[in-house]
């Protein structure tokens, strides 16, 4: 855990640094600590040149690890229509976290890329049922299927 944070505030300074080189631009300078100017000199040569003290504390040694969306393909066998796809795509997407969803009618699922860090299987499943549909394991809410156009019934 303690690497993680350290990466994670590496990359914030390294961050930081190339906002101080951006600003320095506008400004009309160059920004660079090292004082390495013209051609072939950039953001990179300057953490890289620079001061052992700054560069550890400024660029990170390993890249970040990437944060791996979770993905989930939700059964959905009470699907009928057209209509019914377009419902659950919409319900879906309107989940916090939801990135992406696909709805497949004929093989009765709706695939879904979400942030397991805002969103959870269960509260797509839960999306699903109060719309009227069943979702995995989950039953339909009754007064959302009543609701439902007859042709997704």
């Amino acid at each position: 855990m303690n690497e993680t944070l350290t990466r994670v505030v590496a990359a914030f300074a390294a961050l930081a640094v190339a906002v101080a080189f951006a600003a320095a631009a506008r400004a009309g300078g160059s920004g660079c600590a090292v004082k390495k100017e013209g051609p072939g000199c950039d953001q990179q040569d300057c953490i890289k040149d620079a001061p052992a003290e700054v560069a550890d504390e400024e660029a990170p040694k390993e890249p970040l690890p990437e944060a791996k969306p979770g993905t989930a393909a939700v059964k959905i066998p009470t699907i009928q229509c057209g209509m019914c796809v377009k419902t659950i795509a919409k319900v879906v997407k309107a989940v916090e976290g939801v990135t992406e969803v696909t709805v497949d009618k004929k093989a009765k699922v709706a695939n879904v890329v979400f942030d397991p860090e805002k969103t959870t299987i269960e509260k797509i499943e839960t999306a699903i049922t109060k719309a009227g549909y069943d979702a995995d394991d989950k039953k339909a809410d009754p007064e959302a299927f009543k609701k439902l156009p007859d042709c997704c019934k």
